[in-house]
């Protein structure tokens, strides 16, 4: 059975209680997106692009609202988790048992326009049963390259897409989370949700 195409998003907020000094994280946003990716069929295979977003964005001093000197994005917390699984069952056998399917997946760094041309990993392929599947998070995607990218802000932030290759059709999701804190020019915590 096909999983729904269901792109969910929702937000919470939360603002922990008690007396905190000025500019001590204190509350914050939490943002949840559900995307599902759409194949292109390229040569005969499925391809999916799926973008991912990894790691923390400090902000800058004198204003947490705005992110630190060579970061663009929201000052926060970034999670991806690329969900992938094997719908596919015996049509010729509906009682036999589907063989595994074998897919390939590698990722690209991309950096902004202007910087360097960002880093390619090596190509992966990983086998999954009938009615299975597997996950691709922020700590397993840096293990798809053999060495680190020569910029350091790779192990403190980074971005890009991890491209799937299948001969068959599969359902992949992307989990999209950011936390950020905000506060008042007072110094008191509010909290905040990006999109």
């Amino acid at each position: 059975m096909r999983l729904s195409r269901v792109g969910i998003a929702f937000a919470v907020v939360c603002l922990l209680g008690g007396a905190v000094a000025a500019q001590q994280p204190a509350g914050a946003g939490v943002s949840l997106q559900v995307v599902p990716i759409t194949p292109e069929v390229i040569r005969g295979q499925f391809v999916y692009s799926v973008k991912f977003l990894c790691g923390k964005i400090p902000e800058e001093t004198g204003d947490p609202q705005d992110p630190a000197s060579g970061f663009f994005l929201a000052p926060g917390s970034y999670l991806t988790a690329i969900n992938i699984a094997n719908p596919n069952l015996n049509v010729s056998n509906p009682g036999a048992p589907s063989p595994p399917l074998t897919f390939t997946k590698v990722a690209l760094l991309t950096n902004p326009e202007g910087q360097s041309i960002g880093i390619t990993s090596n190509t992966v392929s990983d086998t999954i049963g009938p009615n299975t599947g597997v996950e691709v998070d922020c700590t397993t995607i840096p293990n798809l390259f053999t060495q680190p990218s020569p910029n350091p802000v790779f192990f403190t932030f980074f971005k890009g897409f991890l491209i799937i290759r299948s001969p068959k059709q599969l359902e992949v999701f992307g989990v999209y989370t950011l936390k950020n804190v905000v506060f008042t020019s007072q110094g008191t915590p509010t909290a905040q949700v990006k999109h």
